[in-house]
């Protein structure tokens, strides 16, 4: 009865849609998902979702989708929460110096840069970023 369909990939938004049918056509409906990417643990998640007609028979169906950390995707993240366009500009840098050492294979620079960056981040907590929002980006750095 239901079919979930693909994940819609963005930087922050994942969206899967649900459709279902029913041959006599008294389905009641199945609902899909809309949410922001860093509400989600990076790895793999899983969504399900039930159809119900209306004499309440059900099913389900289930898909399997990744979250994946990047330097783009949280310099998009860092873009979109912290107010200040300086900071935001040093943080980004950083990100984008700390990928360029890990593309030379320089993995101890790239982990002390993204030290630097978790350092700003918690040095602007509660001035140009909420505490919660840059608590979730030190986060999110910790698994580039």
């Amino acid at each position: 009865m239901p079919a979930t369909r693909p994940a819609t990939r963005s930087t922050n938004n994942i969206h899967i849609g649900c459709t279902a049918s029913d041959p006599l056509g008294i389905l009641a409906g199945c609902t899909g998902i809309d949410v922001d990417a860093s509400d989600l643990p990076p790895g793999t998640n899983t969504f399900r979702t039930t159809a119900t007609d209306r004499a309440d028979n059900t099913r389900m169906a289930s898909t399997s989708f990744t979250v994946e950390v990047t330097y783009a995707s949280l310099c998009t993240l860092t873009q979109r929460w912290v107010a200040k366009d300086g900071v935001t500009h040093s943080l980004c840098s950083k990100l984008d110096g700390a990928e360029r050492a890990d593309a030379r294979g320089n993995h101890n620079a790239s982990a002390g840069i993204r030290a630097a960056y978790r350092h700003q981040l918690d040095a602007q907590a509660g001035r140009s970023v909420t505490r919660q929002h840059a608590d979730t980006l030190e986060n999110l750095s910790r698994q580039l």
